[in-house]
């Protein structure tokens, strides 16, 4: 495979993803992750009305054993509540 995701004749680099964060960082200095998606909303709502939030990446059963260890409530998805 080709380096060309590696884009190292830029100055910003752009990759999308846990895979494309992996490829990079062994290649910049400095990476930053931009989420765009309802998550961002969702935290942002939440904490502005006093709520602490502890991201989790999976939605499986580790998602209820890690909210059980945080001693906090699993959020729901959208989709459960009818939200699209």
């Amino acid at each position: 495979m080709d380096d060309w995701y590696l884009q190292t004749c830029s100055g910003a680099r752009f990759a999308w993803g846990p895979a494309g964060a992996e490829r990079l960082s062994s290649a910049v200095a400095c990476l930053v992750v931009i989420d765009v998606l309802s998550f961002t909303t969702s935290v942002t709502v939440a904490v502005g009305s006093g709520t602490r939030v502890f991201p989790h990446a999976w939605r499986d059963a580790s998602a209820s054993v890690f909210a059980e260890r945080m001693d906090a409530r699993l959020a729901v998805g959208r989709r459960i509540v009818g939200g699209g």
